[in-house]
Parts: C-alpha cells; structure tokens; sequence
C-alpha cells in the first residue's frame, strides 16, 4: 500500500523548509590506518556496516589496485585483486559494490564487459560477461536483491563529430543478462546538431547510486539542484527529489541513505576544479523536506562519507605522516 501511495505521488518534490540550520561536526574518534598514502579513486563506498571500501591508484599497472576494506575501527579487514582477470584481457574497473561483505564490481577488458564477484574474505569468484551492447557506457552499480544488480548508464550515439547521449537505468541478472530498462523519465537537454549539452554530460557520468538496505535504490544527478530518484526493486519510478545547493559555489558529489534520510554531499568547485571543502544536506526521505545541514569541523578538509542516521559520518584522508586516517564524527 505504501508503496501505491508513493507511486501516486511520483513528482519533483522541493527540497526547502525556509531557513535550513547549519550544524558544525565534532570528531568523536580518529584512528590511523596502515596504509601509506596514496591518490584515492573515487568515489569512496560503504556497507550497512559502516565498513568503508577504498581503492588507490597504482602506479606500476598505471590502473587502479584492489579495493581494501577497511572497519569502522580502522582496521584492514580484506583486499579485493583484480589480479586474476587477466583472461578478459587488459582490466579497468568500472565501478564496485559492496553487498553484506560480497564485493561486485563492472569490469571492462579487451574481451568486453563483465560482473565480477568476490567473496567477503576478498577471494576471486567468477567473472560473467554483461549483455550490454557496445553503445551502452556503464557508470555505477547497486545490488537491488535476489542476485539483481541496477546500472546506471548511458547510450552514446555519434552526430557529427560529436555524440549524443542518453540517460539509461538498467536491471542486470546475476547471469549478466539485461532484465529490465526502468524509464528515469529525464529530460536530456541538447544543442541544434543533436549532441547532449555539457552540464548534462557531467552529470550522468558523475552520477551516483545507492541502497536503502530496505529495498529502494536513489540515484543522484549532480545537476544544479541535484536531482535524486527514488526506485522500488521492481523498476518503478517512486518519486523525485530536487535538492538545492546550500552554498554558492557548490556541486553535488556522493549521496548517501540511511534511517529514512537522504544524505547528499556537496564539495566545493571553481567550475574546473573540486575540494577541500564540503556540505552535506540531509532531507526527510517521506516529505523532502530539508533538515539539516553538516560541515566538517575547519581543520578537516573532504567530504563526509558512511552517514550513520540520524547524524554520524565518516572522513577517510591522508595526514601529514604519510598515513590514512579514519575520522568519526556526529552532532556535538
């Protein structure tokens, strides 16, 4: 029933409550973590855990290492190598997910595309080929349950000596076979040749998935204001939330849910380039109303990561030791 109400109320909803309070975190443990530092791949990824799963750039395959899963203490619970998949030919991951331990990720090799599996102590389990066709560019992935992954994609066409490209939502099998294409409904703006205009580009390949753990997956375009859809397992558009910037000078770049909130983080931008300071806003996943906002304390630079309802985050950075730090904080 809940779920016919919510499909009745399919709408662009307005993320604004007046004047949204600001709300500075404390840091409540900051703990070191044994690993050098190193350039980071984004984006970070969390389980309902609060494990956070980080891959780093490597320097002697010029490709990204494996995923190194790291617990809310700090500690390194298990590396996920790409090391064996070697037969698909050269690997570049796509992007990866972590499901009650289970890692998949979308890789691409010489051979194609394919859904990659591993297990929670990081061992190599299968690789299936993706039935996407060539025109298809995969970009993230959640786990949606009973083995089905959601993919948000696009559909490049040339025009010209251009191309113009379509939003796609895809559900995958666990077989790598397209189950469904769930209808977004977006509007996609482009210019009199046809070819996708520039801010709509950005905004689908840094477009960003997630899990409720309940079953609803929200997919965030980090448009100005964000948009972020809302979609039952079984394919069906529930609702769209419009989420304004809380600052000049921002743009959306992770989102997070947790407890019936929507968590989307905002990192700071000239137009070329990104960081170090962030804003979160957290807004009721039932009405869309804006509740809060959080900022690091200013001695913390990046986004907030693993949000906790109703107000706990997780920083993950390189210190001045050389060193990764995990960084908890909350409300005072």
């Amino acid at each position: 029933m809940k779920i016919l109400i919510a499909a009745a109320l399919l709408c662009i909803l307005p993320c604004l409550a007046g004047d949204v309070p600001r709300v500075t975190l404390h840091v409540r443990q900051n703990t070191q973590v044994g690993l050098t530092s190193a350039p980071i791949l984004m984006p970070l990824k969390c389980d309902s855990d609060g494990n956070l799963y980080v891959r780093f750039w490597d320097n002697d395959t010029q490709l990204g290492g494996p995923v190194t899963k790291i617990g809310r203490d700090g500690k390194l619970l298990a590396k996920f190598s790409f090391e064996n998949l070697h037969e698909i030919g050269s690997v570049g991951v796509v992007d990866f997910v972590a499901d009650r331990g289970q890692l998949s990720a979308i890789v691409g090799g010489s051979k194609g595309q394919y859904l990659a599996k591993f297990s929670r102590e990081g061992k190599f389990q299968s690789a299936t080929p993706l039935s996407l066709n060539r025109d298809i560019v995969p970009h993230r992935l959640v786990v949606i349950g009973g083995g089905e992954l959601l993919v948000t994609a696009e559909k490049v066409t040339e025009v010209g000596d251009g191309a113009a490209r379509e939003p796609k939502t895809i559900i995958v099998d666990e077989s790598g076979n397209i189950a469904q294409y769930v209808d977004t409904k977006e509007t996609i703006h482009s210019d009199n040749s046809g070819k996708t205009a520039p801010e709509d580009v950005r905004s689908l390949e840094r477009s960003q998935v997630v899990s409720d753990g309940a079953g609803l997956v929200y997919i965030m375009r980090p448009s100005v204001p964000a948009l972020v859809i809302s979609i039952s397992p079984s394919g069906e558009v529930l609702r769209k939330y419009s989420v304004d910037t809380p600052q000049a000078g921002y743009v959306a770049q992770s989102l997070q849910v947790s407890g019936g909130r929507i968590a989307v983080s905002f990192i700071e931008t000239d137009g070329q380039h990104y960081g170090p300071k962030s804003l979160t806003r957290v807004i009721d996943a039932a009405t869309g109303i804006s509740l809060i906002d959080y900022t690091p304390p200013p001695e913390l630079d990046g986004a907030l990561e693993c949000y906790v309802a109703p107000s706990q985050f997780s920083m993950f950075f390189g210190g001045k030791d050389e060193r990764f730090r995990l960084v908890t904080l909350s409300e005072p």
